[in-house]
């Protein structure tokens, strides 16, 4: 097109002064070939100040003297596309523009480019255009001027340029949003004053912008910064501005980043950033997530929340949270030993919603301390009405929070309903998962302390499953240690190593052994062969209401261990059952034997052909010669002298050294263990 003859000419302006009036405007002017080679005919002193150039030798060495030259590297095929978009798709060929430089001495900057396509009879198709940088008072659109950056709608135009070109090459782009909050400014500020707030919004800026040096950044608000990304390992980089920031701001500050991927089908960047943000906004109030991703349906994962919210305390009071047990189960004996209390919310309107769904909310929003109290008393009750009605009673864990004790004293509400109710205090066990140890050491140090100064036993839950289990077993006093299910979910003989090993060093702690995830007959019989003390899982019974739980354990033969054989086999449980040579651990009752443990090495020197079948093993002993006999007169002579005893047996017509050592007794029954040693009469024979 030709620019069309319209024109107020009130003085005689000739061409040296139409020049200077240029080089006065808040701007430079370029001209340069819109097709081809796109050689840059004209640039004013002004453009040449705005990339920081000294002489028209510099300028040309920056920018090559093309206008995709001046343009920043990483923006040059969005800003082409757009440019000829906007030009096709309006009468009068304007395109308005924003993108970046860089100017001789390195810098990047922001720029505004309205540009205009003209037909020229002697050049042909040029662009006329004018240049704004971000610092000029005039700029159309504004800058933050803590951090430099970009405005939000400096960087909503430049965003929505990004999504034209995912639309245009939807294979080859992949593109990001991620929304950063810093959250608990105001409280840094009154802490610190405003100057040190100031301090760390320029730190974050800083970290932002070296992290994603080549991605456009902007400063949405007083802590929110946005970034429009196309590098593949965003959560790296989010982790490593996490560390820097953090680290700063004395722990009264996180940093919180929601991410949404660009699509082709998005309705404008707006909605993206929005989308990004309430991905950061989901996870806000949450002390152990610093990164959300959005997804379809997060929105009505918060309808849920809200739901949750809202109705815990009519749920406490009416009675839809109630504890469901999984039972535990004694490795050596089979036996009912404790169960672990869970939380359930069976909900009028909802139905069973499952505690991945409400836990997590509650702990987020602070008022997991009432779910955790509510569970506390409703066990109690369920222990007092069991004493009361003469019942079977069993320890039961309980589960607490890091965030308990923000809001409450669980140490004093479970001991004071412990003997409001008349409920022994070993009858209540306290667990804490391992990453509630690592976020607070010190509080939760004096609260284990305090627990077993009141009579009740802490375990470690999910040990293992974190990245500083063996400092927190160096830090910490634990009666027992839960092991993580994920070691059986992945059953192999790596995870059969890790295992073996954690169960051996507990023991050399004196810190007793129960694994989860336990649901197949495998899993049984390889924890049995390892020592480890307890069992819990589906293989011996879901979580389920108390009474249904009692009652399902009864039908498979399984009843709860008497107060006097807890007492014992607690005792037990240190032993290390790993020996390279025959050994076993057995207990005698009313001169009745039966064992509890024995390696694969002991079962075949004391019975080479095995049971005959359905036999126990205990009656196949009976058959051994005088073995019974000369065992319980052993037995006898270590009760008797209260310590170790040495003997010689004849045993399928082998000889061993045998040693007996009393483990622990209750009022009537003995538990042992023994040692058969044939070495040394095999060296006879053989000499």
């Amino acid at each position: 097109m030709t620019v069309a003859k319209l024109e107020l000419v009130s003085e005689n302006f000739d061409k040296m002064d139409l020049l200077e009036a240029f080089s006065a405007m808040p701007g430079g002017l370029f001209i340069y070939r819109a097709k081809g080679d796109d050689k840059i005919l004209y640039a004013n002193e002004a453009v040449l100040k705005i990339f920081e150039c000294k002489s028209v030798e510099e300028f040309l060495q920056v920018t090559g003297g093309t206008f995709n030259g001046m343009v920043y590297e990483k923006d040059r095929a969005t800003v082409d596309a757009s440019i000829w978009k906007q030009v096709d798709s309006n009468e009068d060929s304007f395109d308005h523009i924003s993108y970046r430089i860089q100017t001789i001495n390195g810098k990047i900057k922001y720029v505004e480019d309205y540009g205009r396509l003209v037909e020229n009879k002697k050049f042909g198709s040029l662009f006329y255009v004018f240049l704004v940088e971000g610092k000029s008072k005039y700029h159309a659109y504004e800058q933050d001027e803590l951090s430099g950056f970009p405005g939000m709608r400096r960087f909503l135009l430049y965003s929505e340029n990004i999504l034209k070109m995912v639309r245009h090459n939807p294979e080859d782009s992949h593109y990001a949003y991620i929304y950063f909050n810093l959250t608990n400014l105001k409280r840094f500020n009154a802490v610190y004053g405003f100057e040190a707030g100031d301090t760390i919004l320029k730190r974050l800026a800083r970290t932002v912008s070296s992290v994603f040096p080549n991605n456009f950044v902007s400063r949405f608000s007083e802590d929110h910064f946005v970034v429009c990304t196309d590098v593949l390992d965003i959560k790296e980089r989010i982790l490593e501005i996490r560390k820097n920031i953090e680290s700063a701001a004395e722990s009264l500050m996180q940093l919180k980043a929601g991410i949404y991927y660009v699509t082709p089908e998005d309705v404008s960047a707006s909605v993206d950033c929005d989308l990004a943000k309430y991905a950061c906004d989901f996870i806000k109030e949450e002390p152990n997530r610093f990164i959300c991703v959005y997804k379809p349906g997060l929105e009505k994962d918060n309808e849920k929340t809200a739901y949750i919210v809202e109705n815990l305390d009519r749920a406490i009071s009416e009675g839809w949270i109630e504890p469901f047990l999984q039972p535990v189960i004694r490795t050596l004996t089979g036996e009912l030993c404790s169960a672990e209390a869970l939380a359930r919310w069976r909900d009028p309107k909802l139905g069973l919603i499952s505690p991945e769904s409400f836990v997590p909310i509650l702990e987020k929003k602070g008022l997991s301390y009432k779910l955790d109290m509510c569970i506390v008393e409703r066990v109690i009750e369920l222990l007092q009405h069991r004493i009361l009605a003469d019942e079977p009673v069993f320890p039961i864990s309980v589960n607490i929070s890091r965030s308990d004790f923000d809001f409450c004293d669980p140490v004093k509400i479970i001991a004071e309903k412990c003997d409001a109710h008349q409920v022994r205090r070993d009858l209540i066990c306290v667990e804490i998962t391992e990453t509630a140890l690592i976020s607070d050491m010190g509080l939760l140090h004096s609260a284990i302390d305090r627990f077993h100064a009141e009579g009740f036993e802490v375990w470690m839950d999910d040990f293992g499953s974190g990245y500083s289990s063996l400092n927190v077993l160096k830090n910490f006093d634990f009666d027992e240690i839960k092991i993580d299910m994920g070691f059986l979910r992945n059953f192999n003989e790596k995870s059969k190593k890790i295992v073996t090993a954690m169960v051996r060093m507990a023991k050399e702690l004196g810190i007793h052994t129960l694994a989860e995830g336990v649901e197949t007959e495998d899993h049984v019989e390889f924890l049995r062969s390892i020592g480890c003390e307890r069992m819990q899982g589906y293989y011996y019974g879901k979580p389920q209401p108390a009474m249904e739980s009692v009652e399902h354990l009864k039908k498979k033969g399984i009843l709860p261990e008497s107060r006097e054989r807890s007492a014992l086999f607690q005792k037990i449980g240190f032993i290390d059952a790993l020996n390279p040579l025959p050994f076993a651990i057995f207990t005698l009752q009313n001169e009745e034997f039966r064992i509890l443990y024995g390696n694969e090495m002991f079962m075949k020197e004391l019975l080479p052909s095995g049971p005959e079948n359905g036999e126990k093993i205990e009656e196949a002993l009976s058959r051994c010669g005088n073995l019974r006999k000369d065992s319980l007169e052993l037995c006898n002579k270590v009760i008797a002298h209260e310590k170790m005893q040495v003997a010689t047996f004849d045993l399928n017509d082998r000889f061993y050294r045998v040693t007996l050592d009393l483990l622990a007794h209750s009022f009537d029954e003995y538990a042992f263990s023994i040692l058969l040693d044939g070495s040394q009469f095999e060296k006879k024979q053989a000499g």
